[in-house]
């Protein structure tokens, strides 16, 4: 079964991207590398966006640009991704669990 964009883009959304950012990270892992303007054109993203969605894309180690002239990004490998996103989500927890704990002792 095909996925649907609209599906992934709202799962994606739940993993803490923006709609923009799913959008561009979709573009990217199906055309394999995309320059941002290639990104706009494909996603609707506004012009004055795209730059920046990119970037945090790239901060937050979903992408990587891979040349400069011209500007060219691809998609990491989604296993990769998520499994950064599951430790990441992990740490989170165990944090939350620690001060949980820390506040329940004041009881």
């Amino acid at each position: 079964m095909e996925a649907n964009i609209g599906e992934a883009v709202e799962a994606l959304r739940k993993l803490g991207l923006s709609r923009y950012e799913a959008l561009a990270y979709l573009h990217l892992l199906i055309s394999r590398e995309a320059s941002p303007k290639a990104v706009c054109s494909a996603t609707g993203i506004p012009y004055t966006k795209v730059y920046d969605v990119l970037k945090r894309l790239e901060k937050k180690g979903w992408i990587i640009q891979i040349s400069e002239r011209p500007i060219l990004y691809v998609a990491k490998n989604p296993s990769e991704v998520i499994k950064t996103v599951e430790e990441n989500f992990k740490c989170r927890i165990s944090k939350a669990r620690k001060l949980l704990s820390e506040l329940e002792r004041f009881k």
